[in-house]
């Protein structure tokens, strides 16, 4: 027994454009989270700690780590309404699954 999907309408393709789009943002806000995250983490205190800066550069980690959790939130955002994009679409496209 194979699984047979659908013909791909336009429609189709337009909505696994957007699963696609938004995947592409989850992955570039997960980046700069990351980035977000070894900014606050390693390189201000260990440039505070040699005195390469200034020691109020240690107060500005905290809007810095608020940044960082607005970012993890789009990444978020974007990793659901991808997936349940895609899903949406693959149940019309593979109306039966196997499992």
């Amino acid at each position: 027994m194979e699984i047979d999907p659908l013909y791909i309408t336009r429609e189709y393709w337009v909505q696994l454009n957007i699963v696609v789009d938004n995947f592409c943002f989850f992955v570039l806000f997960m980046v700069l989270f990351a980035l977000n995250t070894v900014l606050t983490h390693n390189v201000i205190p260990s440039h505070v700690k040699a005195h390469e800066l200034p020691p109020v550069f240690n107060k500005i980690r905290i809007p810095i780590y608020g940044f960082g959790f607005v970012l993890l939130a789009a990444a978020s955002y974007f990793f659901i309404r991808s997936l349940t994009v895609a899903i949406d679409v693959l149940n019309i496209i593979y109306p039966d699954w196997w499992i």
